[in-house]
């Protein structure tokens, strides 16, 4: 399967992907402020994800998401094979607690989501939701994810989109 370079994708409003790289020293000043981005109601363990960028243990791509210059996210893709079938991928997301509220994860989630289906390597996208993050389930699904199935992961929502 080919790699996917979802930075050169427009998203619109400013708003542009840069792949992390965490031997550069500006990136590894922002992935510690990176810890301050998440409240008790995250979508995912941010201090497990610095430690797998920080040490480049990666089994997918991380992208910080800016605005004019200024990191207000990170976004992670994981790659093919970690998924429960080749063609479904997972996607993780996160925005700083100053700038959410203000439509910037649904213009990445949409813009993101949209370019991924259209390649014709991936079928479907999945994305887990803390059950109490009523704003990121309202988020997800205004991008046209649905409810998945329920599996064993201790108070989640799985949403997916595609086939």
């Amino acid at each position: 399967m080919k790699k996917l370079e979802i930075y050169q994708i427009p998203i619109g409003n400013n708003i542009t992907l840069e792949k992390i790289n965490p031997k550069n020293k500006e990136h590894r000043s922002f992935i510690k402020e990176m810890r301050d981005f998440q409240g008790r109601k995250g979508m995912f363990d941010i201090k497990y994800e610095i430690k797998r960028i920080e040490n480049n243990k990666n089994i997918g791509t991380s992208y910080f998401i800016k605005k004019e210059d200024k990191h207000i996210g990170y976004l992670y893709l994981s790659d093919h094979n970690i998924a429960q079938d080749e063609k479904e991928i997972v996607l993780s997301m996160l925005i700083s607690k100053k700038m959410r509220g203000m439509g910037y994860g649904k213009i990445v989630l949409k813009s993101v989501s949209e370019y991924l289906l259209n390649e014709d390597s991936i079928g479907r996208i999945t994305v887990y939701v803390k059950d109490k993050n009523q704003a990121s389930k309202k988020m997800v699904e205004a991008c046209d994810f649905f409810k998945g199935p329920v599996q064993s992961v201790e108070k989640t929502t799985i949403y997916r989109r595609g086939k």
